[in-house]
This record gives structure tokens, C-alpha cells and sequence, in this order.
């Protein structure tokens, strides 16, 4: 049977997350069969303190594995962090990648594997196969989100602002992950999100 051009029928569920130091901007998004089931923000390991860091790390592991037992996905994705030079982020890049490990652990307990993607290789196939128009793939998905979701949103604070962004960004991947490398599109960006999206936090 030929595969359709439109998705990678390996993996009709998938759990995409882009990654972040804090609440607002760690985000994890879920597809199923092109669509956003559901999506939300992670809640981070918060200290790297020797006193707090065992303890973090079990937590944020445990947070972890319950999301993708719940979520049951086929595949789990995740950016990988790039520190831009003279950008003063060692910290957010120590923070960051400990918990792609933690991750990359957690999905390996249910027999998937953890795939890394660079920042430059989603955001580039989302361009060029879906930006119509001046705002472009990524913000026509935050439009879709706050229509959906206004009283969660609040312009006039950064914090809240960043956060929808994250968010946007781990629907992205996801959507990346989904039909990439197959530009065969189906639809605008508004058939992301649906009746049945949910926002839950994590």
C-alpha cells in the first residue's frame, strides 16, 4: 500500500516539545493525525542546587514519564538547545539539556526513542510550506491559539506573550515531525487546532 504523501505514517501520535529554563517557555504540544489534541506548558527543573537537585530531577522524570504514558505517542521530539555566541545562556544551556536527558530517559522507559532536532531544520520546512502571507507559519498558529483561547492571553505581559509563542513553537515540531519530509500540504494552518484541542499544564 503507497504511504500518503501528507504525514509519516510511522508515527500518527506525536509529543513535541520545545524546551526552556522556565514555565513560560517550556512547552510540549501533542498530535494526533495532523491535528493538536493537546497541548500546554512544562513545568521545569527549577534549582540545580546540590541540596534540591535529586529531588527536582525525580520530579521533573516522573512529570515526564506520566506525559507519555498518558499521551501514549509514536514518536517523541524535542529541539535541541543552541547557544548563540557571547549570548551569556551556560546556564539556561546547563539547565536545558539536563532535561532533554531526563527526556530522552523518560521516553526511552516506554520503548521510544528521543529524537533531537535542530532549531534551523523545522523552522526553515514550516517556512517554506506553509507561509502565506506576512505573519508567517508560526504566528498564523499563535493567531489560531489565542483565538481559541483569549482569557489565557494577555498581550500586554511579556511573560504570557513568550508563553503562546512556546507554544506555537512545540506545534511547529510537532507538525514538522508529522509530514516532514513530505511538502504536500493539507489544508492552512487553522485545521491544527479543533473543537477537541485542550490546554493542559504539566
Amino acid at each position: 500500500m503507497k504511504k500518503p504523501k501528507n504525514q509519516r505514517p510511522d508515527a500518527p501520535i506525536i509529543l513535541a516539545f520545545d524546551p526552556g529554563r522556565t514555565q513560560e517557555s517550556f512547552a510540549y504540544a501533542l498530535l494526533r493525525d495532523g491535528v493538536v489534541v493537546r497541548y500546554g506548558l512544562v513545568r521545569p527543573i527549577a534549582s540545580l542546587d546540590h541540596e534540591l537537585f535529586k529531588t527536582e530531577l525525580d520530579s521533573f522524570v516522573d512529570r515526564m514519564c506520566a506525559l507519555i504514558t498518558e499521551c501514549h505517542p509514536d514518536a517523541v521530539v524535542a529541539e535541541r538547545f543552541m547557544d548563540r555566541g557571547g549570548g551569556g545562556k551556560g546556564t539556561t544551556g546547563e539547565f536545558i539539556n539536563i532535561m532533554l536527558g531526563c527526556l530522552g530517559v523518560a521516553a526511552s522507559s516506554s520503548n521510544l526513542s528521543l529524537d533531537l532536532v535542530m532549531p534551523s531544520t523545522w523552522k526553515n520546512w514550516l517556512t517554506r510550506t506553509y507561509n502565506t502571507g506576512r505573519k508567517g507559519a508560526v504566528r498564523n498558529m499563535l493567531t489560531q491559539l489565542r483565538a481559541r483561547w483569549p482569557e489565557q492571553i494577555n498581550p500586554k505581559k511579556r511573560g504570557q506573550t513568550r508563553m503562546v509563542i512556546h507554544e506555537g513553537d512545540a506545534i511547529g515540531l510537532a507538525l514538522w515531525r508529522h509530514e516532514a519530509p513530505y511538502p504536500t500540504r493539507v489544508g492552512g494552518i487553522d485545521r491544527l487546532i479543533d473543537s477537541n484541542t485542550v490546554k493542559i499544564d504539566v
